[in-house]
């Protein structure tokens, strides 16, 4: 037995100093001259400038080159961070996850900024992959190396993921504080208002908003507008700030939101095990308090809307348009229902005492509203 295991040791041992090697060169990269780093600096700033652009097919084209350009050197963990954010934006989240998972487990001994950065942009994946405890996990991980990162994530944006996981737990008081810290933390960031600022700040909104709805299905649509209501906020401050890369891209995300909210609801299935005429009851019942709280979100959001005039640009007028049209298709579809829940605009024209809901006689189609009307498909 002693012998067996003495020739396993020999054999095993080259593999062994072989893997020590390679996870040195990995971590610490191989001694290259000043012109050797920056050309690879060169080419690695040629991938990260399309990421910039949202261009994520050739960004991550451009750092899988040089990965196997250059397999090994002291740009690695930039690259591969860079790569799997690029396979993020292309929501190939499973492919991304297996290369900030290869940085944590790289870089923690020697580069733990990387470290925590990978287990930042983690959370997005195993969000959109509908895994909370993952979630979760990732996010602590970078609060616990939070002097480690940015100070735009670590003060703003993680604080907002944070608070957006624990409201959608039910967790409110712990939301509303990293909620505020996420408040305090945009406005220390960003305290001039030089071009360079309102770009970054923009940018660190528009992410702080960011909220994946690639796993939204009936079972998870009230955690869903429990997290929206909490995010939607910074979206909108993104959007007025009118920069041209970053407020439409944090209104595409803001208005998809809603968009896939409102097909969910009018997806919701009928309960197989009830008869006809309970299933459909219950189907209602559940629809109408969905189309509630998607018109409370909504009110929500317009109170934030800044009463500054400068605040006011081409997308916060295309987002109010947009929410004004889904309002109104979501009033007609409980008046079908028989049901009117009124605006509090609506209310204060006809004088309304009380909260809640009037029976509407003239009810129309209970079918599905015409997408043309508003344009409720993914852009």
């Amino acid at each position: 037995m002693r012998l067996r295991r003495l020739i396993f040791l020999v054999i095993l041992f080259p593999i062994i100093f072989s893997s020590c090697i390679h996870f040195t060169k990995l971590t610490q990269g191989e001694p290259v001259s000043p012109q050797m780093r920056a050309t690879l600096d060169d080419r690695l700033t040629e991938a990260e400038k399309l990421l910039a652009l949202l261009d994520f097919s050739q960004a991550a084209l451009k750092f899988e080159n040089f990965e196997k350009e250059f397999p090994q050197n002291i740009f690695l963990y930039r690259s591969k961070l860079g790569h799997a954010r690029a396979l993020v934006g292309d929501e190939k989240y499973t492919e991304a996850l297996v290369l900030y998972r290869e940085v944590i487990d790289a870089s923690l001994s020697s580069k733990p900024e990387f470290t925590a950065l990978a287990s930042y942009y983690s959370s997005y994946c195993y969000e959109a992959l509908g895994d909370d405890p993952k979630t979760l996990a990732a996010l602590l991980d970078a609060k616990n190396l939070a002097d480690k990162l940015p100070i735009e994530i670590a003060q703003a944006e993680l604080p907002a993921r944070l608070a957006a996981y624990y409201n959608r737990s039910g967790d409110i008081e712990t939301a509303r504080k990293f909620y505020h810290s996420a408040d305090q933390g945009i406005a220390t960031v960003f305290h001039d208002s030089s071009t360079k600022s309102i770009t970054a700040k923009a940018r660190t909104l528009y992410l702080m908003g960011e909220l994946s709805s690639n796993q939204l299905s009936v079972e998870s649509t009230q955690a869903q507008m429990d997290s929206l209501a909490m995010l939607q906020i910074f979206s909108l401050r993104s959007i007025e700030l009118n920069e041209p890369q970053w407020s439409p891209q944090a209104l595409k995300n803001l208005q998809n939101n809603y968009k896939d909210l409102w097909n969910t609801i009018l997806q919701f299935p009928k309960n197989r095990a009830l008869d006809a005429f309970a299933a459909e009851q219950e189907l209602e019942e559940i629809q109408i308090r969905a189309l509630g709280q998607l018109l409370e979100l909504m009110q929500k959001l317009k109170l934030f809307r800044s009463p500054t005039p400068s605040a006011e640009n081409h997308f916060t007028a295309e987002l109010f348009l947009f929410l004004k049209q889904l309002e109104g298709h979501a009033q007609k579809m409980l008046a079908s229902k028989g049901i009117l829940r009124l605006t509090p605009e609506s209310q204060k024209r006809q004088s309304l005492h009380r909260e809640g809901t009037i029976r509407d006689d003239n009810k129309t189609s209970n079918g599905p509203l015409p997408n043309e009307e508003i344009n409720l498909q993914e852009n």
